[in-house]
């Protein structure tokens, strides 16, 4: 396509130092730089317009194939032709028999019912006391230094 070979490129800077000369050459070097910047910045931004302008064509064929297939539904027919032909269920329809209320259970021998609410609960010593069990605590009187020892 457009092939340009480090020869060519070499006999351009010659060319242009020759036309140009070692001193104008930095400013013009430095405004070729800034027009080809300002033609990337156009092309990028109409590259842009064109990206945005596809994607809003896209999503207006989706949202008219979408409604289209709406349209097109099956179901649509069926359920407009069911819907003229039953009645409402709600006229005829026995409302629904009420639960039993819940027999209170008896509670067994030596326990009493609590009535929603519970025991408060044990700490591990008093549940270790009631079973006879030493608690993780040394009482008092072990806690005291002995005598004659």
């Amino acid at each position: 396509m457009f092939d340009i070979g480090w020869s060519e490129l070499l006999i351009i800077a010659v060319v242009t130092i020759i036309v140009i000369g070692p001193k104008e050459l930095p400013r013009v070097l430095r405004n070729l730089g800034r027009a080809v910047g300002a033609v990337r910045r156009t092309a990028n931004d109409f590259r842009h317009q064109v990206e945005e302008a596809l994607r809003e064509s896209e999503l207006e064929d989706l949202r008219k194939e979408f409604e289209g297939a709406q349209a097109a539904n099956p179901l649509r027919g069926v359920e407009h032709g069911i819907g003229g032909s039953l009645e409402p269920v709600g006229s005829e329809a026995e409302p629904a028999p009420k639960p039993s209320p819940k027999r209170a259970r008896k509670p067994a021998a030596g326990k009493t019912a609590s009535r929603g609410k519970s025991a408060p609960a044990k700490s591990k010593s008093a549940k270790a006391a009631a079973k006879g069990a030493p608690s993780g605590r040394k009482s008092a009187a072990a806690k005291a230094p002995r005598k004659g020892g």
